[in-house]
């Protein structure tokens, strides 16, 4: 079972590395969303407790819906929004992360997208069927 204070912290710490600082006001929201993830996840794998081995998957979740709820009611700060990735290249390939997308707050609503989706392959591993 995942420690909600822990999580909290962990979460605070991503958010961090992605460019935005959570501060305590953010905690209901976090809390929040932890929750959603852990019943998302728990009717999905068909399970009663997300196991300590998805707490990556939960971490990464959480800050794509956190992101994306402070996105939607446009309470980013918008050199967050600015500074994001539009195009990486690594060796002979190349990411444009702006394809389809008109303003930088449309990438990083694709970016937390791929956040929310992360760990499907874990989650299939976990996966039970229901009798």
């Amino acid at each position: 079972m995942l420690d909600i204070t822990t999580l909290t912290t962990e979460i605070k710490e991503r958010l961090t590395s992605l460019g935005y600082n959570a501060t305590d006001e953010d905690n209901k929201s976090i809390k929040f969303q932890i929750e959603k993830v852990e019943q998302n996840i728990k009717h999905w794998c068909s399970i009663d407790e997300v196991p300590e081995c998805l707490k990556y998957v939960v971490i990464e979740r959480v800050c794509g819906e956190f992101l994306l709820e402070k996105a939607s009611f446009n309470q980013l700060d918008e050199t967050l929004v600015n500074s994001l990735v539009k195009k990486t290249k690594i060796g002979d390939t190349e990411i444009d992360y702006q394809v389809g997308a008109t303003t930088p707050l449309d990438i990083l609503r694709s970016q937390c997208k791929n956040m929310v989706s992360y760990g499907q392959s874990e989650l299939i591993a976990h996966r039970r069927f229901p009798w």
